[in-house]
């Protein structure tokens, strides 16, 4: 049987897949049969359309259209090995699946799946830090707050340098790259990886490192789950400092002023520590455009010198001394909306002059589309440093000749299925002039964000010809019957 297919910016606000047609098959006679070998095998642990703890998986998942998916069947190992034993039931009957760690993929059908089996890995969540403090074994299933308010964590002042919204699982984010408040001076979430746990698509469960499978641990850091199921991953933790937050509102009259220190920020690249992201929300209610920006220094430098230039008049500005667990608690309140959702990115060269005009045809589409009055549409720039794009060897393709970049997304809520393909195809359309007008300017870069990817882009193409081709590889090594391929019909595949 052959099937095909392909978290954060800040806003109130998104991601993918409108047109997507699961809930086209039925379950058949195979899956109905693995789903009963599984509750056999694993009691207490397999869950029916009409039990409590399967409507409680359906409601956990930020992308709406991830809601209305219904597998024949939710099944939640708690350990490696019972993945082993549910991989090796699943392919013994040729059943689709998907696999969900946090389900805050951007991509609908990428971690549920209509009549197939969903695999929940929500109880692979320990936390558990080394005897010496400097290394924690992190489960899946965990999401990054999690991680954070983990007693063993926070009241040892330890911290991870994992994803900026709390909401975020732990496993999805780390195989697409993940970006943390940390990148400026860890690079990409996963080149910090030190090892993972992996079961294969034949039940092998395997502890992948530079040492052991090296070719498998470069492949995870960025290849997504085309090569097995990660069950766990052990990551450097480190002390905790305070940390510096704070939001600020600026005029129209300053965008282009305070965009070209977001281009002095990201070249001079001044304090590894200091962070920034600026998003530009419409709200249709109002007929406003909201020009924000959010500052985070890891170091609690509340004058960081790399923060100098943004001394424009804000409309708005609130501050606060906290931790990574308050600052991605504050932004799950903006993530965490029941709606449905539509993401794409691009990533572009460090120019204020490009992100003015990406933002002129932001806003001249946003006024125009059809949007919810309580679904706001939204675009995020965030600066990629030299230091950040060159820390680690992943297979995301970077060197620090890349740099500085800006990475770009724009993200669409709303409430209607009956808008579901509308919303995709202004989307295509936006996406598809901002790509020109890059293009036109010599200041597109290839890369497209896995973690922020729509169904319609190809992130691993992006990556470069030479790791596709080497990523396609180690992929034929470890799953030679392409099991992740074609029984995992929605995930985002080479």
């Amino acid at each position: 049987m052959r099937f095909s297919s392909s978290g954060a910016s800040f806003l109130p606000f998104l991601p993918s897949l409108s047109g997507y047609t699961q809930e086209l098959f039925r379950a058949d006679d195979q899956t109905i049969k693995a789903c009963s070998e599984l509750a056999h095998l694993l009691p207490g642990k397999v869950f029916l359309e009409d039990t409590p703890e399967y409507a409680k998986e359906q409601t956990s998942y930020w992308l709406a259209q991830q809601r209305s998916l219904h597998p024949q069947c939710h099944v939640a190992p708690s350990s490696a090995a019972e993945v082993s034993a549910v991989i090796r039931v699943t392919t013994a009957n040729e059943a689709r699946f998907a696999i969900k760690s946090g389900g805050h993929t951007t991509v609908a059908g990428a971690s549920n799946i209509a009549q197939g089996i969903t695999v929940d890995l929500s109880r692979l969540s320990s936390v558990e830090p080394s005897d010496n403090g400097s290394t924690a074994w992190l489960g899946v299933g965990c999401t990054w707050l999690d991680v954070y308010r983990d007693p063993k964590v926070a009241d040892a002042g330890l911290a991870v340098a994992g994803a900026r919204v709390g909401m975020v699982g732990v496993g999805g984010y780390v195989l697409g790259g993940g970006f943390s408040w940390y990148s400026g001076r860890y690079g990409w979430t996963c080149d910090a990886v030190l090892e993972f746990e992996v079961v294969l698509a034949n039940g092998e469960i395997l502890r992948v490192n530079t040492h052991e499978h090296p070719d498998l641990f470069w492949a995870l850091k960025g290849g997504g789950s085309n090569f097995g199921i990660v069950t766990r991953i052990k990551m450097p933790v480190f002390e905790q400092e305070d940390m510096y937050s704070s939001k600020a509102w600026y005029e129209q009259e300053y965008l282009d002023g305070v965009l070209s220190a977001i281009e002095a920020f990201n070249s001079k690249a001044l304090d590894p520590d200091a962070n920034l992201f600026m998003t530009i929300v419409y709200d249709r209610m109002y007929q406003l455009f909201r020009n924000v920006i959010m500052f985070v220094n890891t170091g609690a430098n509340t004058s960081s010198s790399a923060f100098l230039d943004f001394s424009f008049p804000t409309l708005e500005n609130s501050t606060s001394i906290t931790d990574m667990g308050g600052v991605s608690a504050s932004l799950d309140d903006y993530y965490n909306k029941p709606f449905r959702k539509e993401k794409f990115t691009l990533t572009f060269y460090n120019s204020a002059a490009l992100m003015s005009r990406i933002a002129a045809i932001f806003r001249q589409h946003a006024r125009v589309m059809h949007l919810d009055e309580k679904g706001p549409i939204a675009m995020t720039f965030q600066p990629l440093t030299a230091s950040h794009l060159s820390a680690g060897n992943n297979a995301l393709g970077f060197s620090a000749a890349d740099g500085p970049l800006i990475l770009f997304s724009l993200e669409v809520y709303w409430s209607s299925p009956s808008k579901d393909e509308y919303m995709r195809v202004h989307l295509q359309r936006i996406e598809a002039i901002m790509r020109q007008e890059a293009q036109n300017q010599g200041l597109l870069h290839p890369f497209i964000y896995l973690n922020y990817a729509a169904r319609w882009q190809r992130p691993f193409e992006s990556y470069g010809a030479r790791n596709l081709k080497r990523l396609t590889a180690i992929r034929e090594q470890y799953d030679p019957r392409r099991v992740f391929k074609d029984l995992q019909p929605g995930s985002v595949h080479l």
